[in-house]
Order: structure tokens, then sequence, then C-alpha cells
């Protein structure tokens, strides 16, 4: 039984990331559009997109005639969400580190 949860969370991750490379492709797509395009049902389309926002990557959403999720950004890469403690450390560059190749 566990094998299969591992398989439907691989099969998750798998749509979730091939929606995400469809938008970068296009400006913007229904959520029937993206139904469709990954032969799955809309319900899941806003699963997948709860996902990749909680990864870090920039997903938007216009309601309406003409409405649906696009990338919010110009990379595809996620956009790291740092605390503001963490953002302060990272102002302070790593002085004292030395790397040694």
């Amino acid at each position: 039984m566990w094998y299969y949860l591992i398989w439907v969370d691989n099969m998750k991750i798998a749509q979730a990331i091939k929606m995400m490379n469809y938008l970068a492709s296009v400006k913007k797509a229904s959520r029937e559009e993206l139904a469709n395009l990954l032969e799955t049902n809309v319900r899941n389309i806003t699963e997948y997109r709860k996902e990749l926002i909680n990864a870090g990557y920039d997903i938007g959403y216009l309601r309406g005639i003409g409405g649906g999720y696009f990338l919010d950004g110009d990379n595809i890469l996620p956009n790291p969400r740092l605390k503001e403690s963490e953002k302060k450390k990272k102002g302070k560059g790593n002085r004292g580190v030395r790397i040694v190749f």
C-alpha cells in the first residue's frame, strides 16, 4: 500500500512540474486548459498551484473572462521566501568564511 502512495506523490510532482513548464511557455492558461493538457480534473489544478506556491514559485491567478493562471515573475526558478531575520543575516555577507577548492 505504501508504494501506491509514493507513486501518487510522484505523479502529483510530475504534473505540477508539467503545469509550471507550460505556464512558462504561455502568458496565461485557464484551469480547464491546464486540466485538459494534464489529463486531470480542474480541482487537481488548484492543488498543483498550491503545492507550487508552497515550494516557492510565484503563480498568479486572474478571475473572470480572459483570466487564468500565469507565472508571476521573470524566471522559472523558485523565489526564496526569507524571514526578516534571514534577510538581515544575508545582507551581512559572508565575512570570515573561507572557501577552499
